[in-house]
């Protein structure tokens, strides 16, 4: 985040977003299953915080053993579904207003 915040000192800037992947790795062991954990912050223009939410933790995805590039689609779809949940959250809407 520090060296985020220090990219944009002196520029002209109302908010910034960052999303940190702290984790994000699916296991095919048995089933596939999505290990993931997932911060957003909203910054103002001074880089201060406005709002912070995250996710963690691990579920299964579906997807195959035996068929990789599917995986792949899935374990997609699914960073998209988290990281519109991370937006969803009330404090990070009233921090984009």
């Amino acid at each position: 985040l520090e060296d985020f915040t220090r990219k944009f000192e002196g520029k002209a800037m109302d908010k910034a977003v960052f999303l940190d992947i702290k984790e994000w790795k699916t296991d095919i062991y048995v089933s596939v299953t999505l290990h993931f954990n997932l911060e957003l912050l909203i910054l103002d223009g001074k880089g201060s915080v406005l709002a912070h939410t995250s996710l963690s933790g691990t579920e299964p995805i579906g997807g195959s053993t035996i068929n990789p590039s599917a995986n792949g689609v899935k374990a997609s779809q699914a960073l998209a579904t988290k990281i519109s949940y991370l937006f969803s959250s009330p404090e990070v809407q009233a921090a984009l207003q």
